[in-house]
């Protein structure tokens, strides 16, 4: 949902936010463009926290770096703020405890679950964000389809996307290095 039309920044984003209205709400700039986030669907918010601790799991037993869930806010200019469902960021550059309050910088690896207040334009534009300042890999969980889309930059800087399958395996290559995890895993039964 489009909170607001015309371009905004980040100080008027955080003018939007301490409105009394919107303290139990969360919103994203993205393009200078500000949007309200629905509040989670219980299947959304299952198979976000489901993602994160498998991740987590793995990336604190090789000690490679964080782990977020929803709500970590990522401010990466003075137009674009994303929060992702969950998100790695690499022990090379998370920075030191304490966290601050937003970080200024895109994870390395963002992850996304698609509701069906989702368009897949608005999907695919928060990718290209992503990937824009910087991410190195995209996961964009489909409950609906039991798959999930994996976004890679290309050589040529393209953004690539292909999908693996509920038979499939999710693979984090350098990101976080040797993750795997069977799609399956990530559906409920």
């Amino acid at each position: 949902m489009i909170a607001q039309e015309k371009r905004h920044t980040v100080a008027d984003l955080h003018t939007i936010v301490e409105l009394p209205e919107n303290q139990n709400k969360l919103f994203e700039l993205i393009s200078g463009v500000i949007y309200e986030l629905i509040s989670p669907s219980p299947m959304h918010a299952f198979i976000s926290q489901r993602f994160a601790r498998y991740l987590d799991e793995f990336v604190e037993e090789h000690d490679l770096g964080y782990v977020f869930g929803d709500g970590c806010v990522y401010t990466l200019s003075d137009e674009d703020v994303l929060i992702p469902d969950a998100s790695f960021v690499s022990k090379a550059r998370a920075p030191e405890l304490p966290f601050p309050k937003t970080f200024n910088f895109v994870p390395d690896l963002a992850i996304e679950v698609i509701s069906p207040s989702n368009k897949p334009r608005d999907i695919l534009k928060k990718m290209q964000t992503y990937f824009k300042y910087g991410t190195r890999l995209g996961w964009v969980l489909a409950p609906d389809e039991e798959e999930v889309d994996v976004y890679r930059k290309g050589a040529d800087g393209s953004l690539n996307v292909h999908t693996v399958d509920i038979d499939g395996v999710l693979d984090g290559e350098d990101v976080p290095p040797g993750f795997r995890l069977p799609v399956r895993k990530l559906f409920p039964k």
